[in-house]
This record gives structure tokens, sequence and C-alpha cells, in this order.
């Protein structure tokens, strides 16, 4: 079965940059629950002593990480989508570069290769194979 290995790669390495950002964000967010602030903080109620004190505030971004990493799994399906279903795996492909792209998600590089890869997978046509008949016929001559 013939598919478009640029677009497929396009989109692949674009799915992995996405992996990458996912789990920056995941280290960040954790970080950001799990590090205490110095004792010389200028802060009297430092927000990470508010998250403790209140677990309920890490709901939203727990859910955020969540929603990051169903994405980004997302995307790296759409690129191995493409070899077997070029359409949907290039619509679905357009999709999620769209998203990161607004989210800016991947590095923004790796949004620009899934675009590029989507839109080649979407432009993709197979070639269709010649018979030995039409590649041996000369083309008619017109008479002037």
């Amino acid at each position: 079965m013939e598919y478009p290995r640029t677009a497929y790669v396009l989109v692949l390495i674009g799915s992995v940059f996405q992996l990458l950002a996912a789990l920056l964000e995941t280290i960040g967010v954790t970080a950001f629950f799990y590090v205490r602030p110095a004792a010389s903080s200028p802060y009297p109620v430092h927000p990470v002593y508010m998250m403790h004190a209140f677990p309920a505030l890490a709901i939203p971004f727990v859910m955020f990480v969540i929603i990051v990493w169903i994405f980004a799994v997302v995307s790296l399906f759409s690129a191995f989508l493409i070899r077997d279903n070029v359409e949907a795996g290039g619509i679905l492909s357009l999709i999620m570069a769209i998203i990161s792209f607004v989210t800016l998600w991947g590095f923004v590089i790796g949004s620009l290769l899934m675009l590029i890869g989507a839109i080649l997978a979407l432009t993709f046509k197979p070639q269709q194979p010649q018979t030995p008949q039409t590649a041996s016929t000369p083309p008619p001559q017109s008479s002037s």
C-alpha cells in the first residue's frame, strides 16, 4: 500500500515534539506542587502552601496535564493512521496541529511540522500504474 512517507515522517516528528512538551508540562506542574519555597520567601502565604492546604485547587492543573497527554497521544496515533488511512490521518493531524498552535504545545516547531505533514497527507494522490498498452502507444499527431 502506498502512503505519503514525507507526511508520515513530518507528523511523527511533530508528535514527538508534542510528547516532549507534555512531559515538560507534567514536570512543571509536579514541581509547582512539590517544591517548597525558601524560608525567606517574601510571600506571607505562598501559593504552594495554599495548594497543600486546599488539595481541590490542584484539580484544574491535573486535568490540564491529563488533557495535554491525551492530545499528545492522539497526535502520535494520527501519524500512524496516515499509513493505513491517508485521509483520516491527515484530517486528525490537521486538527491536532491547529489545537497545538493555539496552545503552543510542541514548542511551535512540532505544530508546524504536523501542519505541513497534514497538508501533504491531504493532498496525496497515489500514482496510477501504467498499463503496457498505454505506455507503448504514441500520442496522436494533429494535422495542421
